[in-house]
């Protein structure tokens, strides 16, 4: 007896890059930053074809670790990474990538497992049957990771990434006139476009679904490359025409950017004013280390503000409205956390209203002449 019985497949739905997921809000693909609360805060992820500005810290610690994270995530994605640095060997910089929190837990998982299993009696009828997994595995969008660990030798050998260096030859001349171009943003542009090209990331490409390029460049425009601090008489537009050539070229090709830059070397706002138009995302970063809201009890719990400045406005007219106020970050071993900021237990309002409260203390005299005595300030 035939039946009219048909398995409900999926309509129509593209297969996406390994990694990747499509906003809710203006269908655009989207990756993670390796933060899931970053994710979250930028209503869901990264987008794809997009340029992230983080404004360095001062000391360059925790935008050091935002950038590790966001490789470490294109680790585990495998994701293409290329990597650009003037003051860093890009070997060394793969060396201190992070682990996944998962893979370092399994050895421990699977050793458990082991010693309930040896533990227990299993029927003689079920011993020779194959072990099935009760739950599907499910790819995770996002995940933790393990500062104190770096990937293996083994690992780091699978990483494919390219990578740019200034040439020893270019070093030498740091200085150089207000009229000239940076040669070294149009040999970085050159390298960037180069990659693209030769792995086929372009949109233009449609017949194969490629794999998705993580640009990470670290500390642009500081003197490493050639930036001599002008100021707002001498304006440079290098670094500008750079960002603005590069936001191009990501919208054309399956790539995402972050770039970090030392704002407090920059005395003139006007300036970072210009680099935070031309980028999609702005991020700042204010590190209480050195700084007198260090031993602020109000600040204990945290290491530093998050300030975000510009969020990405695509397929859209005004974006999603994102509340970005009183926003704080705090690092711990297996997380970077951004959160709202809070008032410690201490000196909460629940601390300071307990001066006031009189409830705890019970009155010896009795109120409108009652002969029984009180329990409760509201009784009468």
């Amino acid at each position: 007896m035939t039946t009219s019985f048909k398995k409900k497949t999926t309509r129509g739905r593209p297969n996406l890059p390994t990694g990747t997921k499509p906003s809710l809000n203006n269908n655009q693909l989207l990756i993670s930053t390796g933060i899931p609360s970053l994710d979250s805060l930028l209503s869901g992820g990264l987008a794809v074809g997009t340029l992230m500005l983080i404004e360095e810290d001062v000391y360059y610690s925790y935008a050091n670790i935002m950038q590790k994270m966001f490789l470490a995530e294109g680790v585990t994605c495998d994701h293409y990474l290329f990597l650009a640095s003037a003051n860093q060997n890009p070997n060394d910089i793969i060396k201190e990538i992070p682990t996944n929190v998962n893979e370092t837990e399994s050895p421990t998982k699977e050793s458990s497992k082991k010693a309930t299993e040896e533990g227990l009696q299993i029927a003689w009828r079920y011993q020779n049957k194959p072990k099935v997994t009760s739950t599907a595995s499910t790819s995770q969008f996002g995940h933790y990771f393990d500062l104190s660990q770096t990937l293996s030798e083994e690992k780091r050998s699978k990483v494919q990434f390219a990578s740019f260096t200034p040439e020893f030859e270019d070093k030498i001349s740091l200085y150089r006139t207000k009229k000239s171009m940076n040669t070294f943003y149009k040999k970085l542009l050159r390298s960037i476009k180069n990659t693209i090209d030769r792995k086929g990331l372009s949109t233009e490409n449609s017949t194969v679904i490629p794999p998705i390029l993580r640009i990470s460049i670290s500390s642009l425009g500081s003197p490493f490359w050639k930036e001599s601090m002008l100021s707002s008489d001498e304006y440079d537009s290098s670094l500008a025409w750079f960002l603005l050539s590069l936001k191009s070229l990501l919208r054309r090709s399956y790539a995402s950017c972050l770039v970090t830059v030392p704002a407090h070397l920059i005395q003139d706002e006007s300036y970072i004013n210009r680099l935070e138009h031309c980028c999609d995302t702005v991020i700042r970063l204010e590190s209480f280390a050195g700084s007198e809201k260090e031993q602020n009890p109000l600040y204990k719990e945290y290491h530093g503000l998050f300030h975000l400045k510009k969020h990405a406005k695509l397929n859209c007219i005004c974006g999603q409205n994102i509340d970005t106020s009183d926003l704080a970050f705090k690092l711990r071993r297996k997380k970077f956390v951004i959160e709202k900021l809070h008032l410690p237990p201490d000196i909460s309002e629940t601390a300071s209203r307990s001066q006031g409260n009189t409830s705890s203390v019970k009155p010896t005299t009795p109120l409108c002449n009652m002969t029984t005595p009180v329990n409760n300030v509201l009784d009468f």
